[in-house]
């Protein structure tokens, strides 16, 4: 399974620099006003991997630095309870799913070249993000049967089993931390193809932070 997550992003990195050989080159790079970017992901969280989306608007100030909100969702393997079994009752978590939202207030550095089509960046900031947990807790009971002798002609019930459904989520938040960088392939005056990678921190995560490696596209007005 590792094979084909991994060999995806390397794909899409290969067409999008294909892309910027044939792209026509950018008269400047835009030295300030408002930029809007958007990226597809896959987040790696412990041993998972799994789908990010994100969008960001800001603005340049200058050449160099800039200043932006951004929205990151990211899917994650949802940490249920130990199921319990016993000969009597069972208790099972099904259907578990999780992800995690981060909302920063970010930095970014862009770092002039003289090539006018490539643009290297980095990336950094902090604000609130929460994690949630959802599944289904399936408890089975079954009565026992009674213990001591049985009366002549008493003829006892089987148990029938009770079973109760419970849909449950969980969630928390804290403080969350974006840190990372990437390129920026511009395609126009105004258009970019980016090659981003970054790392997400949140508080009580117990995987620690979370890799994301991901291409998008950014607007410059």
């Amino acid at each position: 399974m590792k094979g084909p997550r991994i060999a995806t992003p390397i794909c899409l990195v290969m067409a999008t620099g294909m892309l910027a050989l044939h792209a026509s080159p950018a008269r400047a790079q835009l030295a300030a006003g408002a930029i809007a970017s958007g990226s597809v992901a896959a987040a790696v969280d412990g041993s998972s991997t799994d789908a990010s989306l994100a969008g960001s608007v800001g603005y340049r100030f200058n050449r160099m630095i800039g200043f932006g909100v951004e929205l990151t969702w990211i899917k994650l393997k949802a940490a249920a309870p130990t199921a319990v079994t016993s000969p009597y009752t069972s208790i099972v978590y099904t259907d578990t799913r999780g992800d995690a939202i981060f909302f920063t207030t970010n930095v970014r550095i862009e770092i002039p070249t003289t090539s006018r089509r490539i643009l290297p960046y980095a990336v950094g900031g902090g604000g609130p993000a929460s994690t949630s947990n959802s599944y289904t807790v399936t408890i089975r009971t079954v009565i026992p049967p009674l213990l001591g002798p049985i009366p002549s002609g008493v003829v006892l019930p089987t148990p029938v089993p009770q079973i109760e459904v419970h849909p449950t989520t969980t969630s928390s938040a804290g403080l969350g931390l974006t840190l990372g960088g990437g390129v920026s392939l511009l395609a126009t005056d105004h258009f970019s193809i980016d090659i981003d990678l970054r790392s997400l921190y949140i508080r009580g995560n117990p995987s620690g932070s979370i890799g994301r490696f991901g291409v998008g596209a950014s607007y410059r007005f």
